[in-house]
């Protein structure tokens, strides 16, 4: 058993959380330290040799989706942990959901258009941060379930701690009416110990087309420039 470590609790956890996953860093580890955490908010305690300067962050995620896959509820991120020999450190945190900080696409394109997507995301448990992290827009012309659009290649940049910056480039659909879009990513680096599961990000997160019309990001498209 660990003699020392950090003494894990996290409050606001989303409902519908299946698997809480941590990760701790930094602080001189060699390489990441990673469990799984009690969904019901009571404390776990994980094994930390004594240092300093670790940093927890924690991912809320759904039951599987379609059998493969788990979407991401909400996440914290808790930093400048210290730990002592022979001590448990409490490391406290309550959860929020993914959103959108800014975003700078424009409100209203012209059909056929090239349209600039650029979205900085409140990411609160660093789920996109890692190197392995792949980064996506999904657009359509029509209200969607999650990652149900169109694919657009995309770029992921460091704003801040925990705001990340999504830009794309896509075409406005052919008639005026609606362009919808939304964010999301894939990582591993948030797989529970002993699994293959797929985790995926998504803002805002559209669970089905019920929700898609007000949930998903989108543009007013009008028609075409005369001679385009």
């Amino acid at each position: 058993a660990p003699t020392a470590g950090l003494d894990v609790t996290l409050s606001s956890i989303p409902a519908g959380t299946d698997q809480i996953v941590a990760i701790v860093d930094r602080g001189g580890l060699t390489a990441p330290l990673k469990t799984t955490l009690a969904t019901s908010g009571t404390l776990t305690r994980m094994g930390v040799a004594p240092g300093s300067g670790y940093r927890l962050r924690a991912v809320a995620l759904s039951a599987k989706q379609s059998g493969w896959y788990r979407n991401v509820l909400g996440g914290v991120t808790i930093e400048n942990l210290a730990v002592t020999a022979g001590q448990f450190t409490a490391a406290a945190g309550a959860m929020s959901t993914p959103s959108v900080e800014t975003n700078a696409t424009p409100a209203t394109v012209k059909a056929v258009e090239s349209v600039a997507l650029s979205v900085t995301v409140n990411d609160p448990g660093g789920f996109t941060e890692g190197s392995g992290t792949y980064p996506n827009y999904y657009v359509n012309q029509v209200p969607f379930a999650n990652r149900d659009g169109e694919y657009v290649s995309t770029v992921r940049s460091s704003v801040s701690s925990g705001v990340y910056r999504f830009t794309g480039s896509t075409s406005a659909p052919m008639l005026p009416g609606k362009l919808y879009y939304q964010v999301t990513a894939q990582s591993s680096e948030f797989r529970a110990p002993g699994t293959t599961d797929y985790a995926y990000f998504h803002v805002p997160n559209a669970p089905d087309v019920t929700t898609g019309a007000t949930d998903l990001l989108q543009a007013t498209v009008e028609e075409a420039t005369a001679g385009v």
